[in-house]
């Protein structure tokens, strides 16, 4: 407020706006007496600031009384508060904007249900009631519990009223108090472990403007105990460095193990092959060379026959033909037993395949017909295929740049560091805590001796006080009883 007051008498010269500035302590009566001390006092012709609806009301009867203008920030002024005093003007936006903006939170997240839970004042049960409703309507948004608290509910109470919505269902909670109810809500919530992963608090500008009024302590205990000790932040900075690489070696292992590895042809298409006058390979004994002679033109002497897939993978890897012809079948095995040096490439020909011949007129045709369907229109002949490609295994072996699997042997140095680390900064502090105790020990163990010392002296100080005359006459014979009598005779 100083800044903008700046700005604007640096920006007006004919006007000089001045801020006198008086702290009501959120308490609606010394609000008013704070108000009409501006107003006797110090001549003020505007006052700002009001937060809350109960300072709004007396703040603004004090305005009316001295033709004052009251520019209240409070959220939940009824609609009629401008008839009823008409220096009142609301700054803030209204409470339905609010509300607004916490449904679109909810539905955001896709929860359904909510608990809320207000303050019991004529502001609140009159102010978000009506919004609340409108607003959780329009996005189907179902109140479970609106629960009212007084603003001197007694601990036993909100102990009740929290346990019975924790039997509830519904884990999601708006919450509409003063800052003070909110605090003794918060606290008795998280002593019931309502404070956790699976529980939502969503809380309303009257809480979350005077979250700035708490202590500091308060707010960076809710993130963790500060690390007080370099012994503690050398530790912990260790630690979460090996964490940091453990967790990114992790990653990259595990994306390049689900990652199918991406591999390209050397050869494009059927005219490479052919303009390049490339060997290729087919099935001995296989109506593929007529196919391959006929429709697709390859030369006679340019087709080599095999007999085994190791002889097609040989071939090819020691480059003596470029690409092999197979049949559908005998190619997805085949890249299913070496899966990691060849890939099927290029279109899928249609060719008349295997057939079947039966004489004219046999009885079992239709039978053999009416199974070949049911085995492809059921999808077993898609199930066989599945399972004859999955039962072959991957001959392949692993190239030495293929990212191995991830062993503790991978990060043995790392865990030599930390561990090295954590067992000094425990030896250091077990040396420092065993100088502190055994200096501790030192003072109090002289402290207990004066204080022996005092107590053997009060009791031996005692004991000479409480002796008998005979015990002294002992100590003494010149004085004793018979040497005086012999003194006497004499």
């Amino acid at each position: 407020m100083d800044m903008a007051i700046q700005d604007f008498n640096m920006q007006h010269n004919q006007t000089f706006l001045m801020l006198r500035l008086k702290c009501s302590k959120r308490k609606p009566l010394q609000s008013a007496l704070a108000a009409r001390h501006l107003i006797n006092k110090n001549n003020v012709e505007l006052i700002i600031g009001p937060r809350s609806w109960e300072e709004t009301s007396t703040v603004a009867e004090v305005g009316e009384l001295y033709d004052v203008p009251i520019l209240s920030f409070s959220d939940s002024s009824p609609p009629w508060a401008a008839e009823r005093w008409p220096f009142l003007i609301q700054a803030a936006a209204g409470t339905h904007v609010q509300m607004k903006a916490v449904a679109n939170i909810i539905q955001s997240w896709g929860w359904r249900r909510v608990n809320v839970i207000y303050e019991d004042t004529d502001s609140a049960a009159n102010g978000i009631s009506p919004y609340l409703y409108g607003a959780f309507q329009a996005v189907d948004v179902e109140i479970s519990n609106f629960l009212p608290l007084s603003s001197f509910a007694e601990s036993s109470l909100l102990h009740n009223e929290l346990e019975n919505l924790k039997q509830e269902q519904c884990r999601v909670f708006v919450v509409h108090t003063s800052f003070k109810l909110a605090t003794r809500i918060f606290g008795m919530a998280k002593e019931k472990r309502m404070m956790e992963k699976e529980y939502v608090w969503i809380t309303t500008d009257s809480i979350t403007s005077s979250v700035h009024s708490v202590n500091f302590s308060l707010i960076s205990s809710m993130q963790g105990e500060k690390l007080h000790s370099n012994l503690s932040r050398v530790a912990t900075v260790v630690w979460l460095f090996v964490a940091l690489i453990i967790t990114q070696s992790y990653t990259a292992s595990l994306s390049s193990m689900l990652t199918v590895q991406n591999l390209k042809p050397k050869i494009a298409n059927i005219e490479t092959l052919k303009s390049n006058n490339a060997l290729i390979g087919y099935s001995q004994m296989s109506f593929v060379r007529g196919y391959l002679e006929g429709p697709l033109g390859f030369k006679s002497n340019n087709i080599r026959n095999f007999t085994s897939t190791d002889e097609y993978a040989h071939a090819l890897r020691n480059g003596t033909i470029a690409a092999a012809f197979l049949e559908a079948p005998v190619a997805k095995l085949f890249v299913a037993k070496y899966c990691k040096s060849f890939v099927i490439a290029g279109p899928t020909y249609q060719v008349g395949g295997y057939g079947f011949a039966f004489p004219k007129g046999s009885l079992i045709l239709p039978d053999i017909d009416e199974a070949l369907l049911n085995v492809r229109e059921n999808g077993v002949l898609k199930d066989l295929e599945q399972r004859l490609i999955a039962s072959e295994q991957c001959e392949d072996i692993p190239s030495d740049n293929e990212t191995a699997s991830l062993s503790p042997q991978s990060f043995f140095v790392l865990f030599i560091i930390t561990g090295v680390t954590s067992s000094t900064s425990l030896l250091i502090y077990y040396f420092r805590a065993k100088d502190r105790y055994e200096n501790s020990m030192a003072q109090y163990k002289g402290i207990w001796i004066a204080i022996m010392m005092v107590l053997n002296k009060l009791g031996h100080h005692k004991n000479r006080l409480s002796r008998k005359v005979s015990d002294v006459a002992d100590e003494n014979p010149e004085n004793s009883p018979n040497n005086l009598h012999s003194r006497l005779q004499a």
